[in-house]
């Protein structure tokens, strides 16, 4: 359901194109009622006529996922899509062959010639352009049906069967009336365009993601239906009340709650994959502790549990939603073509996979459930086995989706930090200012194949909440070049909560004995904190063994520059990489206090190593600009990371005297920060 959120063709609002998507859901999923409605009237199992229809949908959605040329598939897709082909072939001929041969009544018949009627509608839809005559053509051929209804079936399915396929007419005309502008999924060229785009990593990723997310929805939707038509009346209005209302009721509010979330949540100034993995598990806790509970509504814990599981499931959708409009410079960036016509194809193709994997699940399901002979009449002798696998469907397999999209998103390449580098590089473009160090950046990370570090994402997530700070004094940073941040270390507080809550774009300056396997235990074990400690040595030892694969995984999740020190011309790869670093539109994070001259860094900022002031010679060298150094100092007690004036390099002084030059100022600010005069 996500697709078409934002973005669309450039005549029709992105509000009017998530409309028309809606809107369609919303009518296949009467259709889906319908048909269930149908098959209990004739007095043979709901789930039948509900899978009759699901079988057409899967069809009719395949050729959007595979290529209708089976010989242009990807080599690596070909066994999902041929698995696909036989599983769906064999519900099919199960369906329509083997299920009325096996539990043999004449009311089979009708609800096969019903679903027909209803999935015939797209081709109708195709071949008439006149949403009017498109109407006629419904009626045409729902008439007929009710002719043979009345001259073959029993005369209590005579009127309910008939209205039920008329507000179907009526639902899809409406629903084509009001939305017949918007570009629909486009031609064959333009859809294999937008397969293409998936060749983009970071944007599979997302693809992913979306699809799995978007399915989980309308299984337990669609699940929901399947449960409530056991509990309700055979009545087409107290079946319309109960079931088909209550379902779209809690889609309105659910995407109500969106709508409303995008106008006051402003997602730009946050890691969107971090919101992501929160709601999403916030989702499940509230699926599986429905399930566990079962709906008791008059129990209180019924209603917070609901509460979570609508307000996860809306954080859920408005992030990818907010990542749709993230990737239009990404797939500009890949060599896709990202105008308004092709994005809307690209979500158009991308909804499409979506309700594919939801009614692929959904007919397997139902499956298990028109095989079993208990659940072939209307009136079931075992309800409660009924209720227990419906709900296992409605909740739990959900679950298993959204527990392997959170798996995609935290792999996501498109963090925060390339989001803005993202937008930096097209500004840039729009002034015809070359990067090409920040593009091939750019393309490194987020077109090819890249492993994306994903350590501080879990990191984040387990400190954010509970090492909140705020950040004065960003009014002092000037946004013209790449900038220096130099703050205090305080043990590991002062690296901790730089990392996590300084505003912008930074790769942290980290001793090479933390980012490079070979060397971290011996690091570990020889530190500071080590030496000072009364643990017996073999303690120390087994200690520093177990946590080193910890620390190595959390340090180099940060994409941090190594420093070497006491290693002779290997000093000099720091510098360098750090200003091959900011060229890439990278700002620096070190922490320069010296712990062998400052007790380890316990209380105010201790001395600095110097050699960091180097930075700024290098960078003129290497581009003739002149780079900034801010002094920032992270307060413990008031949980407040303070960023101060900065100093910029001088290009006409010697080298040894701007050294000391900046760092004395930064040293010197530090300390007043500390003091309290900030």
């Amino acid at each position: 359901m996500t697709g078409g959120i934002g973005i669309n063709d450039s005549k029709v609002s992105g509000k009017l194109y998530f409309q028309r998507n809606i809107m369609k859901r919303i009518e296949e999923l009467y259709n889906f009622f319908m048909m269930m409605f149908v098959s209990s009237l004739f007095r043979l199992n709901p789930v039948y006529g509900g899978a009759l229809y699901i079988s057409g949908l899967v069809w009719i959605n395949y050729t959007y996922v595979f290529n209708p040329d089976f010989s242009k598939i990807k080599k690596a897709r070909k066994p999902v899509a041929l698995a696909a082909i036989v599983i769906s072939l064999a519900a099919s001929v199960y369906l329509s062959v083997v299920y009325p041969i096996r539990f043999y009544d004449p009311g089979v018949v009708f609800i096969l010639v019903g679903a027909f009627t209803v999935l015939i509608r797209p081709g109708i839809d195709r071949m008439i352009k006149q949403n009017f005559n498109r109407l006629i053509a419904y009626i045409i051929i729902t008439a007929a049906f009710s002719i043979a209804l009345i001259v073959f079936a029993p005369s209590e399915t005579h009127i309910p069967v008939t209205v039920a396929m008329l507000i179907s007419c009526l639902v899809s005309y409406f629903r084509n009336k009001r939305y017949q502008g918007i570009a629909g999924i486009g031609t064959i060229d333009e859809i294999t365009a937008a397969r293409k785009a998936r060749n983009i990593h970071s944007y599979r990723i997302y693809t992913n993601t979306v699809v799995l997310v978007t399915a989980a929805i309308h299984i337990m939707v669609m699940m929901y239906v399947g449960f409530m038509r056991y509990v309700t009346t055979t009545n087409l209005v107290g079946n319309i009340l109960n079931t088909y209302v209550t379902s779209v009721l809690a889609v309105v509010v659910i995407f109500a709650t969106v709508v409303f979330l995008q106008k006051k949540v402003k997602l730009e100034h946050y890691e969107k994959t971090l919101i992501f993995v929160i709601a999403a598990v916030s989702w499940i806790v509230a699926a599986l502790n429905i399930y566990d509970s079962g709906i008791d509504l008059g129990n209180l814990t019924t209603y917070i549990n609901i509460i979570l599981f609508i307000m996860s499931m809306s954080f859920v959708i408005l992030v990818l939603a907010a990542m749709q409009d993230d990737f239009k410079g990404v797939l500009s960036l890949g060599g896709s073509k990202a105008d308004d016509r092709h994005v809307s194809i690209q979500i158009e193709v991308l909804h499409r996979q979506s309700m594919f994997v939801a009614y692929f699940t959904v007919l397997i399901m139902l499956i298990t459930l028109c095989i079993d002979p208990v659940h072939q009449q209307g009136e079931i002798s075992d309800p409660g086995r009924y209720t227990q696998l419906v709900s296992f469907y409605m909740l739990v397999v959900p679950v298993l989706f959204i527990l392997i999209g959170i798996l995609f998103s935290i792999r996501q390449p498109l963090t925060r930090k390339y989001i803005e580098k993202l937008k930096l590089f097209r500004e840039h473009l729009k002034r015809n200012q070359k990067s090409p160090d920040l593009e091939k950046q750019l393309i490194t990370v987020l077109v090819k194949k890249y492993k994306a570090r994903f350590g501080i994402k879990v990191i984040a997530f387990i400190l954010y909440p509970i090492m909140k700070h705020t950040v004065e004094g960003k009014q002092n940073v000037r946004d013209v070049n790449p900038a220096v941040f130099v703050c205090n270390h305080k043990k590991i507080y002062g690296p901790v909560v730089a990392n996590l809550y300084i505003p912008y774009v930074c790769r942290p300056w980290i001793i090479s004995g933390m980012v490079h396997k070979e060397e971290i235990y011996d690091h570990l074990i020889n530190g500071y904190n080590m030496k000072k400690s009364k643990l017996p040595r073999f303690i120390k030892k087994a200690y520093c063994r177990m946590v080193s694969p910890l620390f190595l995984w959390a340090m180099n999740s940060v994409e941090p520059i190594p420093v070497y020190r006491n290693k002779g011309r290997d000093i000099l790869k720091t510098i360098e990489m750090t200003v091959d670093a900011m060229k890439q539109e990278d700002n620096i994070l070190l922490f320069p206090e010296d712990q062998t001259k400052t007790e380890g860094f316990e209380d105010k900022p201790g001395d600095f190593f110097m050699g960091f002031a180097h930075i700024g010679k290098a960078y003129f060298r290497e581009t003739g600009k002149k780079i900034t150094f801010y002094p920032v100092y992270a307060d413990s007690e008031k949980r407040v990371i303070y960023i101060g004036k900065g100093i910029t390099y001088d290009n006409t002084a010697s080298q040894r005297v701007e050294r000391d030059r900046i760092v004395e100022y930064l040293k010197h600010k530090m300390d007043d920060m500390a003091a309290g005069n900030t």
